[in-house]
């Protein structure tokens, strides 16, 4: 009901506009400033991924960012909850994340974007066998 008043009116509707693209501006700026981050490169098999400790509110957009660059995206936060890692996969097509998601993470999902869980002491295996990596700079 609060949106439909402070919209009724073109002056309402543009400030709400206006406050809409902000937000998408800051959170955008957010994804750029995580994406030049270092990640940690991990071989998953045969296959290369990148791993960063991200807020899942990050995980999907952030993903599909170092999946373009990288291939293979495994973004991760520990949920004290659980006690255990929540896992977000993503891909830019070229391997079927969800078969990583079910054969390392107790997951699933689709072929570009994918999700399970894992232990501390296996998030710890796995950064402990990578190194470090960095998106290149964009000019």
């Amino acid at each position: 009901a609060e949106i439909l008043e402070t919209t009724s009116t073109e002056e309402g509707y543009n400030n709400f506009i206006i406050q809409g693209k902000a937000q998408e501006a800051l959170y955008e700026s957010y994804i750029r400033s995580l994406s030049s981050q270092s990640v940690t490169e991990v071989m998953l098999g045969d296959v290369r991924t990148v791993f960063h400790n991200v807020s899942v509110m990050f995980v999907s957009e952030l993903g599909h960012v170092l999946a373009d660059h990288f291939g293979v995206a495994v973004l991760y936060s520990y949920d004290s909850r659980s006690k255990e890692f929540a896992i977000g996969l993503r891909g830019n097509g070229t391997i079927d994340v969800s078969e990583l998601a079910s054969k390392y993470f107790r997951g699933g999902g689709h072929h570009n974007a994918s999700g399970g869980r894992c232990s501390v002491a296996d998030m710890v295996t796995f950064l402990s066998n990578g190194s470090e990596a960095k998106l290149p700079r964009k000019n």
